[in-house]
């Protein structure tokens, strides 16, 4: 591995000092004294047609100011890539807490008294709550307009599956009529929340000249800011969003529609508006994760060998797509359903359906989590009907170049797999090594299972930004439009600059851009921000020495191409002359700015190799599942930081085993049933096992510093995991999550 004075060392966050002292500044910290407050009004039914709204007796309660109900927004929809959602429903409501009416008032208590005070009648109808319900013969369509919305890819025949793609490679007929075994099984995942625990909050406020300032808690804040405009009409020069931290994410703050209303009532009442949701909303009118049944057949051999691979997936997306990811931008990603094995016989059909539920939204691995959750608890369920070990299937069955594989996903390589720039495919390496760091084969104390499950992932890329700074006082400016997201994605850029100039750490600051002072981004997400981020930050990195190295030949008459910078010293090499980078910049009388621009193709030359294994003791008496060691291998590129690194990986790892053993937003006739964290599991430091960790890094990544993601492999592996410890353990199977005790229990006594 290369060798770095600042890349590859442990760095303490740029943003820690801040965050734990309470100085930070998130979007619910922007203030304005005369602020007014918004709340909404939320549909009981999860379908209903909307007959009647009064808002005469609101309107009269003192402090109240304004109430917009579907008739002043009618026609605007919103979306990040579809725009099917209205700003609040006009004539029918899709989902229980869809936005029915705002209030803006002068208090939180006041617009909560004025909720009350809203009549609205409706007409109930029937609801279609799950995929199945929604896609049998007859089914209402909820989306009856749908080819009239924007940006949608039209269907074209009206139905509730609004999303259908199929993978295909080989012959499934062919490879199924070749098989010893067929195991055919079916798996289930719930709706999840991310768990971010600051709710959607944002602040309006308009200038003299009616420019709206912004502030936002969301993680795309650049999408926002285009899309506010679009929906309300105006210039995009009109609207700035201004900088703030994120409280967390993960893939649910990616939409701006509440601040949409916060404008509208701004323009109304003349003042500045705020929202603030309650986790009350949050956990029952917010994007969580898509639930998913997960249909896999699959051939194989007597000798292990897999023949054949067929997935039908069903992802309901609850009442609007707004802000899930979409059909014509690819869908749910389930191009890894067949794992990484060589299939050489591999359909996958993905529908994305409309149900009478909550809408969906994105979550760390939107499609993957379900599809390795399945794939991977299928090859352990082949493994024991052809009555071979779990992982001698997997060995025998893995890739060895990324040819081997029959769907192309993130991962596609610029070059045949014969060329030497090629990346080597680490799988069983990383297999080899969760096994002998897990003790995987060593005795077992009765009750106690170990499970595998293993995955290999690119990363997106897309556009990115930033700028550096040279300032007289020997101080370093780094700006991007990329917020805080909890990573400290600014910690990273530093380390780029400071490894690039020569300086310390503590020289270099922050100065992120709003939207007016830079361009935007597509934000955070699906692995791309070590990507990204080191590679503008080199390419900015670049421009300011190349800009130095002008003002030393112009000021004193050096060979522009020839000199260098070494710890924050420009020097030139053929006359050993040096001079500091603060002092000559001094010279020049102004500071010298230096941009890293980029646009990266969505998927990566390339990928990752995970493998993890779970430990568990299950109650033979309750069912209680305990897990008792967690091992998880990573194989990676250049690591930046390796606290953020390790970070991600227990991070991931705390919501994949939440996601696997407790955590689910139950439904009860439509509506989510828990509306508190009294009611919503999820993890305490009790609740994690001691975890090893093995890191394969490498010389092999994106950009200077061959780097490759991280973010979204660690939540992805538990679930499996622990569901194949499971059934080692009791030689019982659940295939739905969570693996309750309930479940456990209810599958140990169905087999007595």
């Amino acid at each position: 591995m290369t060798t770095h004075r600042f890349i590859g060392q442990p760095t303490k966050s740029l943003e820690g000092p801040e965050k734990v002292s309470g100085a930070a500044k998130y979007a619910v910290d922007a203030h304005q004294p005369s602020a007014l407050w918004t709340k909404l009004l939320r549909s009981p039914y999860p379908r209903a047609r909307i007959l009647r709204i009064d808002t005469t007796r609101a309107a009269a309660l003192p402090g109240v100011h304004a109430i917009l109900t579907g008739e002043d927004v009618r026609g605007m929809r919103t979306g990040i890539a579809y725009r099917d959602e209205p700003l609040l429903a006009w004539d029918e409501v899709r989902f229980a807490g869809e936005r029915v009416a705002a209030v803006c008032a002068d208090d939180p208590d006041i617009a909560t008294a004025a909720l009350a005070l809203i009549d609205v009648d409706y007409e109930e109808l029937t609801p279609m709550l799950s995929a199945a319900e929604a896609l049998a013969p007859g089914a209402p369509i909820i989306h009856p307009d749908f080819n009239s919305y924007e940006d949608v890819a039209p269907i074209a025949t009206p139905s509730n599956a609004y999303g259908h793609i199929t993978l295909a490679a080989g012959d499934t007929a062919v490879g199924f009529a070749d098989a010893d075994v067929i195991v055919e099984r079916t798996y289930e995942t719930p709706l999840i929340h991310q768990m971010y625990f600051e709710p959607h909050t944002c602040l309006v406020s308009l200038d003299a000249d009616g420019t709206a300032q912004v502030w936002l808690a969301s993680g795309t804040p650049g999408v926002n800011h285009t899309e506010l405009a679009r929906v309300l009409g105006i210039s995009p020069d009109k609207i700035v969003v201004n900088f703030s931290l994120l409280g967390g994410s993960y893939g649910g703050k990616t939409d701006g529609t509440e601040a949409a209303l916060c404008y509208l009532l701004a323009k109304r009442t003349g003042r500045s508006v705020r929202f603030l949701a309650d986790y009350a909303e949050e956990l029952t009118a917010m994007h969580p994760r898509n639930p998913s049944i997960i249909r896999i057949k699959a051939g194989a051999k007597r000798d292990g060998t897999l023949t054949a691979w067929e997935v039908e997936a069903y992802f309901a997306t609850g009442a609007y797509s707004a802000y899930d990811i979409v059909p014509s931008a690819g869908g749910l990603l389930v191009a890894g359903a067949t794992g990484p094995y060589r299939t050489p016989n591999v359909t996958i059909d993905s529908y994305q359906v409309y149900t009478n539920t909550i809408a969906c939204g994105y979550m760390r691995g939107p499609g993957p989590f379900q599809c390795t959750f399945a794939s991977e608890s299928h090859v352990d369920e082949v493994a024991k009907a052809l009555g071979m070990t779990p992982e001698d299937v997997r060995l025998k069955n893995l890739i060895h170049q990324q040819s081997d594989m029959a769907i192309q996903g993130l991962w596609i390589p610029p070059s045949s797999p014969d060329s030497a720039s090629a990346q080597a495919t680490r799988m069983k390496e990383s297999l080899d090594q969760a096994l002998k760091a897990s003790g995987y084969h060593e005795p077992k104390p009765s009750n106690v299972g170990r499970g595998i499950s293993i995955d290999v992932h690119g990363e997106i890329g897309g556009d990115a930004h930033a700028a550096v700074q040279v300032n007289a006082d020997g101080t370093i400016t780094i700006s991007m439009p990329t917020y805080g997201l909890g990573i400290d994605t600014y910690t990273t850029l530093a380390q780029v600059v400071a490894e690039g100039l020569g300086v310390p750490m503590d020289r270099i600051d922050r100065a992120p851009w709003s939207t007016a002072q830079g361009p935007t981004d597509a934000g955070l997400g699906g692995d791309r921000g070590a990507r990204m981020i080191t590679l503008v930050g080199s390419l900015a990195v670049r421009d300011v020495t190349q800009q130095l190295q002008n003002l030393a030949a112009e000021l004193m008459g050096w060979d522009s191409s020839d000199a260098v910078i070494e710890d924050g010293v420009l020097r030139n090499p053929t006359s050993d002359q040096q001079v500091p980078i603060a002092e000559l910049v001094e010279r020049a009388g102004h500071a010298v700015l230096g941009r890293g621009d980029a646009d990266e193709p969505w998927n990566s030359e390339y990928a990752s190799f995970v493998a993890h294994v779970a430990e568990v003791h299950v109650d033979p008496e309750t069912g209680g599942v305990r897990l008792l060691r967690y091992t998880a291998v990573h194989e990676t590129g250049q690591i930046i930081n390796p606290i953020g690194f390790q970070g991600q990986i227990n991070g991931g790892l705390n919501q994949g085993i939440a996601h696997a053993l407790m955590e689910e937003l139950p439904l009860d006739n439509g509506r989510v049933a828990v509306a508190s964290f009294i009611d919503y599991k999820i993890p305490t430091m009790g609740d994690m096992p001691p975890l090893t960790t093995v890191i394969l890094d490498s010389d092999v990544g994106h950009g200077q510093f061959n780097v490759r993601g991280i973010g979204n492999k660690a939540i992805n592996m538990p679930a499996p995991a622990i569901a194949n410890a499971i059934a080692d353990a009791t030689g019982v199977r659940v295939r739905s999550l969570p693996l309750s005790a309930e479940k456990v229990y209810r599958a140990l006594r169905a087999i007595e």
